[in-house]
This record gives structure tokens, C-alpha cells and sequence, in this order.
């Protein structure tokens, strides 16, 4: 709706790694500030899901900051089980995925994110 460098949206991303991005353990962004879903500890925002962190990835990859869209892209890569599957969300500490394994949404966050990059590097 908005282009991804006008200055709401901006401020929208500034505020989701203020208040969503887990800055420790494995990190990643949290679903919504005070999540209990298979919150683990309250120091956390909420556990790190994959389709936040994508769509995180989706903006730096959108506002010319590849490096930082791949960095997201590795994390979940680091985040697949040995069969290549992505869960819907992980513990913020071990990294051991938390309740949906396998989540299409995940997978097909990914695959977005993944897409939106290749077409921004061609």
C-alpha cells in the first residue's frame, strides 16, 4: 500500500525491531509484543517466527539493504531440521522449533522472501 521507504513505514519497521526483535539467543523477530503463545520467558518479546523475520527481510530487501535481507534468509536456513522442514515458530534459546513443524505459511514465506531477493539481484 504504501512504497517500502515512505517515512510511515519506516517508522513501522523501526518500531518492530525496537519492540519485536529478539536481541538475544538465536534472535529473529517476534509475532506481536507480549506473545504467550509457547513463550517461553518474559524477558522475551515472544519467540522468533519465520514469517516475521521474512517479512523484515522482504524490507531490507526492498529498501536496498541485500546484505542484511540475506543475513535473514541464512537465519532460516540455520532454522530447517535435518529433513528440511521449517516450524512455525523457535525457542528463542535453544533454537529447537516450537509447536507447527512443518507450517506452510513458514515455507512459503521463505520462498517469497527468496523470489523478492532474485528479482532484486537478477
Amino acid at each position: 500500500m504504501l512504497p517500502p521507504n515512505d517515512h510511515r513505514v519506516i517508522n513501522t519497521v523501526n518500531a518492530i525491531k525496537e519492540k519485536l526483535w529478539v536481541n538475544f539467543g538465536i534472535k529473529g523477530v517476534a509475532r506481536f509484543e507480549g506473545d504467550q503463545y509457547h513463550r517461553i520467558d518474559k524477558d522475551y518479546p515472544g519467540n522468533p517466527w519465520i514469517i516475521t523475520t521474512m517479512w523484515l527481510a522482504d524490507w531490507y530487501i526492498a529498501t536496498n539493504q541485500i546484505e542484511e535481507g540475506i543475513k535473514l534468509i541464512k537465519w532460516v536456513v540455520r532454522r530447517q531440521s535435518q529433513a528440511g522442514l521449517l516450524a512455525e515458530q523457535y525457542d528463542p534459546e535453544t533454537g529447537n522449533p516450537l509447536s507447527v513443524t512443518p507450517l506452510t505459511w513458514s515455507h512459503a514465506g521463505f520462498c517469497y522472501t527468496v523470489q523478492n531477493l532474485n528479482e532484486k539481484i537478477g
